[in-house]
């Protein structure tokens, strides 16, 4: 089977034009171009469309991921001040409709649409490579949507592909597009054009879409729509597959052969028996990842805010560190650790592998420069690059990106078991629900709970799917639910930004910012803001309520 990293390459489509001349003779073809109408009609041309959208894709999920991650309860978005940057503003709740975080998490979905719907309409579905790209492109459309459906409403809905003539039009109601990416979804899976994995130790069968992964999907978006039992039917044939597996402590283990649960999303496992599918990343020193490496550099510690050995943070060999060059918002709050430490106790497995303390740092002669903003003394560990697996050319490079080496994994076997429970206890389903949670405790050293609730189903996701994109659109979900365990985006994003603290290793100052503009309002935040950019370019388009 071809491997799609072979096809990653930009195709450049440019349509084929002619000088325009009252001289016939004048109307000669440019040289070296293909016009779009010949192009998409071999297997290799189709191949490399399709290379192309995966590329977006990825790009995509890297905009999601950095965006939705800050909007949570568990980040701080700050940078240096108030105003570095632009997540600052989706952190703390105060943003508007031309607010640039909010333009791309609508823009880059509705690329892939436009995409998508382009390779549809000019791939003709006459052999096997492009009945199964057909297939792939049904479920990425599906994926995009129904990430527009959950951030915005409803929104304009393309079946065809997108031109001039056709793409100014109103939003559908939000059934309009959960209906037709459901249609997605099992055109997808029922065409039989989709492989599985032939194994759990397989491979090749995760850098695309599978039946697998397109079921993974559509489990998460019924679940989504409040469709419970549904969205077990297909979670379920995930896990009953006998395709996955979570990782045990043989693989997660770091350069000092130490159990270390971030290596749930390190580069030594990318591919692993928990991928659902994954996102490649290329290692080499040009920085070329994708296109996403250098946006994901974001996520580390503010470097030039820390000192370690009289120094800038740079290579630190305790902690297999590669840097983390001018740095961003890898600080979390106060209150997921004390989540984790209320589960896991301080030595937790999960704890020690997701945070670092201030205690931590001291312990490792890291000591603060002057004041880092956005923090009480805690920090992401998670998500850090390390040297080992990097290469010693890094340190100090400047490549200090997780992106570069780490493939994106943006669903994890782990959020199979979790989205099935909780799909299975909201559906009466308590036994089903039971099994799939004490999995996950039990990869991560706890003891099997005897009875389970919603809530600790709720507790778990948070913990074990820390800043990988999920949490936020689960706390609206929760909310517009009216769920009554206080699991809600009200209830935990309703200070969001009130207070914004400094830290400057001895004293945490929770009133160095006070915000007049903060938190998660009801009846205004369950939706995004259509961005200007949209509005001005589609009149139709309406503004959601509050904005």
């Amino acid at each position: 089977m071809k491997n799609i990293n072979k096809y990653f390459v930009l195709v450049f489509l440019v349509a084929a034009g002619a000088f325009a001349s009252c001289e016939k003779s004048l109307d000669i073809p440019q040289q070296g171009v293909q016009s779009i109408d010949d192009f998409y009609k071999t297997d290799e041309d189709a191949m490399n469309a399709l290379a192309d959208l995966y590329t977006q894709w990825r790009n995509t999920y890297s905009t999601l991921l950095g965006t939705l991650d800050v909007m949570t309860d568990d980040s701080y978005g700050g940078w240096q001040n108030i105003g570095d940057n632009a997540g600052n503003a989706h952190a703390f709740n105060t943003f508007t409709f031309d607010a640039t975080r909010s333009a791309g998490l609508y823009a880059s979905p509705a690329g892939i649409v436009r995409r998508v719907n382009t390779i549809l309409a000019r791939v003709a579905p006459d052999s096997p490579v492009k009945k199964r790209i057909h297939a792939e492109c049904h479920v990425i459309r599906a994926w995009a949507y129904s990430y527009l459906v959950q951030l915005f409403g409803g929104v304009p809905l393309f079946e065809e592909e997108i031109t001039g003539l056709n793409a100014e039009v109103a939003r559908v109601p939000v059934a309009d597009i959960w209906a037709f990416v459901n249609k997605d979804f099992e055109t997808a899976i029922a065409s039989g054009d989709l492989p599985s994995k032939s194994s759990v130790s397989d491979k090749e069968n995760i850098l695309r879409i599978t039946k697998e992964a397109a079921q993974a999907w559509y489990g998460k978006a019924l679940l989504w729509q409040g469709k419970w039992s549904e969205s077990a039917t297909q979670l379920k044939n995930v896990i009953n597959s006998g395709k996955y597996e979570l990782m045990g402590d043989a693989q997660l283990r770091n350069h000092n052969n130490e159990l270390d649960f971030g290596y749930v999303v390190r580069a030594k496992n990318n591919l692993s028996t928990e991928a659902i599918f994954e996102f490649n990343s290329k290692k080499d020193q040009t920085g070329n990842s994708g296109g996403t490496a250098y946006g994901s550099i974001g996520n580390s510690w503010r470097g030039d805010q820390l000192w370690y050995n009289g120094k800038v943070v740079g290579n630190i060999p305790e902690l297999d560190l590669a840097g983390n060059g001018w740095g961003g918002t890898g600080v979390c709050r106060k209150s997921i650790y004390d989540a984790f430490e209320e589960m896991e106790g301080a030595d937790g497995f999960r704890l020690k592998g997701s945070i670092m303390t201030w205690d931590d740092f001291q312990a490792y002669g890291i000591s603060i420069n002057g004041v880092y903003f956005s923090s009480e003394g805690y920090w992401d560990f998670k998500y850090r690059p390390v040297l080992s697996e990097a290469g010693a050319w890094m340190a100090g490079t400047g490549f200090e990106i997780w992106g570069l080496f780490n493939s994106w994994k943006p669903m994890r076997y782990a959020e199979v078991l979790l989205n099935a429970a909780e799909a299975c206890i909201r559906a009466n389903d308590t036994g089903s629900a039971l099994t799939y949670t004490n999995l996950v405790r039990d990869r991560a050293h706890l003891a099997p709970l005897a009875s389970v609730t919603l809530t600790d189903i709720k507790k778990e996701k948070r913990l074990e799917l820390y800043r990988e994109g999920s949490r936020y659109i689960d706390l609206v979900r929760w909310e517009v639910l009216n769920d009554a365990d206080g699991i809600t985006a009200s209830g935990m994003l309703g200070e969001q930004g009130h207070y914004i603290p400094t830290f400057d290793g001895i004293t945490v100052n929770h009133q160095a910012y006070i915000m007049d503009i903060y938190g998660w309002k009801k009846g205004k935040h369950e939706l995004l803001p259509i961005p200007q950019t949209e509005l001005n370019a589609n009149r139709k388009i309406e503004q959601n309520p509050g904005y």
